[in-house]
């Protein structure tokens, strides 16, 4: 399995976005079909997912 992030500071960009930042996570990033097992009992793993957030700091 792969994961990545990628994390932007958007007052870099422009003076008006002083303290916003923006981030993309991004798990299983191949989609890749595993099983995971525990106390006897096994579950698909989990698919791609990939989640977007802005924040704002003042």
């Amino acid at each position: 399995m792969f994961d990545a992030v990628i994390d932007y500071d958007l007052g870099k960009l422009d003076r008006r976005f002083l303290g916003a930042t923006m981030r993309v996570n991004a798990t299983n990033l191949f989609d890749t079909h595993y099983q995971t097992c525990q106390s006897g009992y096994c579950y698909a793993g989990e698919r791609r997912q990939v989640i977007g957030t802005l924040s704002y700091r003042w």
